[in-house]
């Protein structure tokens, strides 16, 4: 067996304290346990998982190596680190096993040789598919709430306000301090904007 070991978290999955690291420490251990020679490690760090396997540099790689027959088979902690789309992980099983490689699931018990292990994967793809888009789903509403309570989401600071706080302690509130060399504040500045437009006619044309 000539073996190589697929790691890959996305940037949401980094920012929830998963790691590459993690990942390749387990597998690690695990082909030391099964006496498993490992021949390459690919790790894909910051990818998307919704992102097919040929445009991520690591998975590319893995793909041209496993058609020259450096790598036979693949394995990987857990099946969505293949992918978090349901096609384009079935697309990333396709293409590996095109160009010869086996695929191996080290925390999930499935032979893609059989039929029972294609249904299997079937069901763990779409399984790793709905978790993504209740991430998303789930993201958004927090996003919003935050927005809604005055939480600072990061950007450019919007003329009138400051951030106070940091992370996510981090608030929008407006800003009264004076500019250096007049003494009037950006919150001063908008204020006369909404009265000149509002109560004097003003526009913004030129």
């Amino acid at each position: 067996m000539k073996a190589a070991i697929y790691a890959r978290v996305s940037s949401a999955e980094q920012r929830e304290n998963q790691t590459i690291h993690t990942q390749r420490e387990f597998a690690e251990k695990y082909c030391d346990l099964h006496k498993i020679n490992v021949i390459e490690i690919y790790s894909d760090d910051g990818i998307t998982g919704t992102l097919p396997l040929s445009q991520r540099p690591a998975g590319a790689k893995m793909l041209d190596d496993a058609r020259t027959g450096k790598i036979d088979t693949v394995l990987f902690y857990k099946l969505d680190r293949l992918g978090r789309d349901p096609r384009l992980t079935l697309e990333a099983i396709d293409q590996l096993e095109k160009c010869g490689a086996k695929i191996k699931s080290m925390t999930e018990p499935f032979d893609s040789g059989e039929a029972t292990g294609r249904f299997l994967i079937g069901i763990l793809a779409s399984v790793a598919g709905l978790e993504r888009e209740t991430f998303l789903e789930r993201s958004h509403a927090g996003r919003e709430r935050l927005a809604r309570e005055g939480a600072w989401l990061g950007g450019i600071v919007p003329f009138g306000y400051r951030v106070e706080g940091r992370k996510k302690d981090a608030r929008l509130v407006v800003n009264e301090e004076h500019l250096p060399t007049v003494p009037i504040s950006e919150a001063d500045i908008v204020r006369m904007i909404f009265d000149l437009s509002a109560n004097k006619g003003w526009t913004c044309g030129a």
